[in-house]
């Protein structure tokens, strides 16, 4: 597979000393960018950057979210390991989302363009920075580093891993400072797989878009996989014209980010408004603030989302996450129940408890001895590794005996 200096290099464009490109001759165009998209320049000591700004209204939806929001949660915040304190307003919070020379990043790739969005006064402002030339690139640096110098933190989705890492190889590269070396950032990837892990099939922003928003993109889209090979049609040919496409798919991967981080927002005020989400959707921010060690908080969401009659497949998860929390407070009596309703299913893990119950709590040994011989007679039926049914077997063998003998000891 050719790589990106070799596609570089089949261009005219040479690179130098400290990888930095050297600019090209130019070439011949019918239709230049400044053609194809309204766009102005951004005027640096290190060269010119040209970039398109739009306003997107108060009241803009991305299909049925609004993309205004309010600042982020406390909630969120402590999930993202932040310091709440720099919450304090959506002014201090900038969107970004780029489009590479390739997908696998690697220290040969490169951003082309760089989508800023933020919330003003009259709206929904995004800034697309674009790379007319790879040999422009520390202009196009300089650019990015003036439009984001008065944020106090960055929202992507996936730029922990991909964006924010190799800008910070091409600042290095051109001996700059990266500017998000010092800023906070809130990554929603990981916080999409946590929330829609059992609901949907894919986390990708693409399929949270239709799923999650209610969006669908218009035709003037361009699959992710193909916006490196157009950039680099547009190197050779200096025909900007398929372009307009990418700039209109950077466009909705910023105003779905900031649309989704509204939703995930509303998501972690939940215990609120249960009646508003599906019932996997509560279990799953319950299972946040159960991380997060607000057991009383994830306890009224496992409670809520069995109100709602979940799906069979993760009644029982939900069943022993309540029951266990449950069992913290001493509710025994609704621990109980939650048990009792699990091992109604076959699971193993309830009957456990149950065996324990009556063991520890109840000090009925027989009944403690049934569940024990009801688990073990159910292991059979499970789809345990035989290591597991191994393990687990022996250990309910050794609760077997002792219950046998504590039940034979005068008392």
């Amino acid at each position: 597979m050719e790589s990106v200096s070799d596609k570089l290099k089949s261009l005219g464009v040479a690179l130098g000393s400290g990888h930095l490109p050297k600019t090209p001759p130019p070439r011949e165009s019918r239709h230049p960018i400044e053609t194809i998209v309204d766009g102005q320049e951004d005027v640096t000591p290190l060269g010119n950057t040209f970039y398109v700004r739009n306003i997107y209204p108060a009241d803009y939806r991305q299909g049925r979210q609004p993309i205004q929001a309010v600042a982020p949660s406390e909630i969120l915040m402590r999930y993202c390991g932040l310091d709440a304190a720099i919450s304090a307003g959506l002014e201090n919070c900038v969107f970004m989302d780029t489009e590479t020379s390739g997908l696998s990043g690697g220290s040969g790739t490169f951003a082309f363009m760089i989508g800023l969005g933020h919330f003003t006064a009259e709206g929904f402002r995004l800034v697309q920075l674009f790379l007319r030339d790879p040999g422009q690139e520390a202009a196009f640096l300089a650019s990015l580093g003036r439009f984001v110098a008065d944020f106090e933190f960055v929202v992507t989705f996936n730029g922990k891993a991909f964006d924010v890492p190799l800008l910070r190889a091409r600042h290095i590269l051109n001996t700059f400072e990266s500017p998000f070396q010092k800023m906070a950032h809130i990554d929603l990837l990981p916080m999409a797989r946590k929330l829609w892990r059992q609901a949907l099939p894919s986390r990708a922003l693409l399929a949270l878009e239709q799923d999650v928003l209610g969006f669908s993109r218009t035709l003037d889209d361009i699959p992710g996989c193909e916006v490196p090979q157009i950039y680099f049609d547009y190197l050779r040919s200096g025909d900007a014209t398929a372009l307009n496409g990418v700039f209109y798919h950077n466009a909705m991967d910023i105003i779905s980010l900031a649309a989704l981080f509204n939703h995930i927002n509303q998501l972690m005020c939940a215990p609120y408004v249960p009646e508003v989400y599906t019932a996997l959707e509560l279990a799953a921010v319950g299972r946040i603030y159960e991380d997060l060690g607000m057991a009383d908080v994830a306890l009224a969401l496992y409670q809520a989302s069995l109100a709602k009659k979940p799906p069979a497949t993760y009644l029982q998860e939900y069943l022993l996450r309540g029951a266990n929390l449950l069992k913290r407070y001493a509710r025994w009596e609704e621990a109980l129940a939650h048990w009792l309703e699990a091992s109604r299913s076959g699971n193993i893990a309830a009957m456990i408890e149950l065996a324990k119950y009556h063991e520890h709590h109840r000090r009925d040994y027989s009944e403690a001895i049934k569940w024990t011989q009801t688990a073990l007679d159910s292991l059979c039926c499970n789809g345990f590794s035989s290591a597991i049914r191994n393990q687990v077997m022996s250990d309910l063998q050794h609760r077997l005996e002792r219950l046998h003998r504590k039940r034979t000891q005068p008392r």
